[in-house]
């Protein structure tokens, strides 16, 4: 049911400081799925496991979910910790979804954010939502995430169309890029280009 991968490692030059990098399909978060007994005390456990984390399938219109789940997030130690950054909703016609990335933001900040937009060609079921990272502490200073929730039917299709995206980011921004695809729970892979 749920879904936790990555490690990545940027070495800094005080030693190795390692981020803890995960994506999470958390299907279908919604108003039900926070009204659960539980289910909010296990989503926090497995965020405070990550330094960063993109989570996936957030269907809530209202967005009423997702601020219910920061809020019992940062509550857990008093600290404060998390901040996120929330794609707009994505996907076709009354199936929506989001993306958003909770991070620590005393080891990461958010430079900017792209959402890939939806052309002629629809060729994503939900277009990457880009999102470029800091962090002082690692070797890699910079570095982009671009996340992908394939639909299982066009998955290839998809993929192929992310160096579309890669080629545009790297024209528009300049960091290292990491691409992130979630192949709707067949296959996970990490690129670094």
């Amino acid at each position: 049911m749920l879904f936790l991968h990555g490690v990545l490692l940027l070495a800094s030059f005080h030693g190795i400081q390692s981020l803890k990098i995960c994506s999470f399909n958390v299907r279908t978060f919604g108003k039900s799925k926070v009204a659960k007994e539980g289910i909010l005390d296990v989503l926090v456990r497995i965020i405070s496991r990550c330094d960063l984390l993109l989570m996936m399938e957030i269907k809530d219109s209202r967005n009423q979910a997702f601020p219910i789940l920061m809020k019992r997030l940062n509550n857990q130690s008093n600290r404060n910790e998390y901040k996120s950054i929330i794609s707009e909703r994505l996907g076709r016609q009354t199936y929506k979804e989001q993306y958003a990335f909770i991070y620590r933001h005393k080891l990461l900040s958010v430079k900017r954010s792209y959402q890939y937009p939806d052309d002629q060609t629809d060729v994503f079921a939900r277009e990457p939502f880009v999102v470029w990272f800091s962090s002082p502490f690692t070797t890699v200073k910079d570095f982009v995430i671009i996340p992908q929730h394939t639909s299982p039917e066009s998955s290839v299709s998809e993929i192929n169309a992310l160096y579309d995206v890669y080629t545009e980011m790297k024209a528009r921004w300049r960091a290292k890029v990491l691409v992130n695809c979630f192949l709707n729970g067949l296959v996970t892979m990490m690129i670094g280009l």
